[in-house]
């Protein structure tokens, strides 16, 4: 039930999640969220994760990047699309309050989310698994 309490929170703070919400995890729409105003090769989803752990929160993009590859010259998503950034609730580790600090730093982000920047990818490209080994900084 604390996934679906965690999720509930989320969607009452106008934070579009995958629905229906259960299981282990919660997943945010970075597509809806963005509103569709993202380019695809700003990675904002992983800037995104990156200012959620900055204020203390971890979260995993599984989406364009994770899931999407690089051609060589240019980056390809997913297909089918997906781009989702996932909030993993492991058993027995949070309190609901610590999920809802997290919801209130997600509400945020998206009440800012034409400030998030985009990321440029320093190294790991065209690694395999590249979600893993690559290295971002974020676009002034």
């Amino acid at each position: 039930g604390q996934v679906v309490r965690f999720g509930r929170r989320l969607d009452d703070l106008g934070i579009p999640v995958v629905q229906p919400i259960g299981g282990s995890a919660v997943y945010i729409d970075m597509d809806r969220f963005f509103d569709g105003e993202a380019d695809d090769g700003d990675f904002r989803a992983i800037a995104f994760t990156a200012l959620l752990l900055i204020a203390g929160h971890r979260f995993c993009e599984l989406g364009l990047y994770a899931f999407g590859k690089s051609d060589g010259e240019r980056d390809l998503p997913p297909d089918p699309r997906v781009n989702n950034v996932r909030a993993a609730v492991p058993r027995l580790v949070y309190e609901d309050r610590d999920l809802f600090a997290a919801a209130e730093a997600v509400r945020l982000l998206h009440e800012h989310r034409d400030r998030i920047p985009g990321v440029d990818v320093i190294y790991g490209r065209d690694l395999n698994l590249r979600h893993f080994k690559s290295r971002f900084a974020f676009r002034r």
